[in-house]
C-alpha cells in the first residue's frame, strides 16, 4: 500500500482485475490522490488498517460480496458511513433494480467502464471531493474523520474490520 503525504486525499479502489486497477490506479495518482486498492469488499476493510478513505471506487462484480454489499458495509460502519462512493462497472446498471439501490445507498455516480477513462473517473473524484482535491480540500458535505484529515490533526481513527460477506449515471442532487 502506497503512503501519501500528509494532507494528501484517499481514495480506495476496490478492483478485481489487476490491470483494470491499475490504470484506474495511475490515472488517480497523476492528479495528486493517494490511492489503494482492494481486489475485494473483504480486503478493504482490512487493506484500511484503521483509516478512514476520503472516496471509494467500487466495481459491482467482485468476489464474495458484490458491490453493493460492500457499499452497504461502508455505509453501516459509524466512520465510513459518509465516505464518498462511486460505482464502477460494465454490469448492466438496470439488472434487478442495482443502480436504484446504489442511488439509495448515497453512491454519487454509477460510472461504465467501457466509457470512464482513467482521466474521467479523477475528475468525478475530484469534482466529489472539492476544487483542490488531492490536497487537502474536503467534500462540501459534513462527514466523520476522513483519512487525510486525521493524518493533518494528528489523530488516529480505527475502523472497525468486521466486513465478512459471502454511460454516467449520476445520483440526483440532494
Amino acid at each position: 500500500m502506497k503512503m501519501g503525504t500528509p494532507g494528501q486525499a484517499l481514495v480506495v479502489l476496490v478492483e478485481d482485475d489487476s490491470v483494470t486497477a491499475t490504470m484506474y490506479r495511475l490515472g488517480l495518482e497523476i492528479v495528486g490522490f493517494e490511492v489503494s486498492v482492494a481486489e475485494s469488499g473483504e480486503a478493504l476493510f482490512d487493506l484500511l488498517g484503521g483509516r478512514v478513505p476520503d472516496a471509494v471506487v467500487l466495481d459491482y462484480q467482485l468476489p464474495g460480496a458484490d458491490g453493493i454489499q460492500v457499499l452497504e458495509a461502508i455505509r453501516q460502519n459509524r466512520l465510513t458511513s459518509q465516505t464518498v462512493a462511486f460505482m464502477l462497472s460494465n454490469f448492466p446498471q438496470s439488472h434487478d433494480g442495482a443502480i436504484d439501490r446504489v442511488f439509495e445507498l448515497g453512491a454519487i455516480a454509477w460510472l461504465q467502464k467501457v466509457s470512464t477513462s482513467p482521466a474521467t473517473l479523477a475528475a468525478k473524484v475530484k469534482e466529489a471531493l472539492g476544487s483542490e482535491a488531492g490536497g487537502i480540500a474536503r467534500p462540501a458535505v459534513t462527514q466523520p474523520q476522513t483519512c487525510s484529515r486525521a493524518r493533518q490533526e494528528g489523530q488516529n481513527q480505527q475502523v472497525g474490520a468486521s466486513f465478512r460477506t459471502p454511460s454516467v449515471t449520476e445520483s440526483p442532487r440532494r
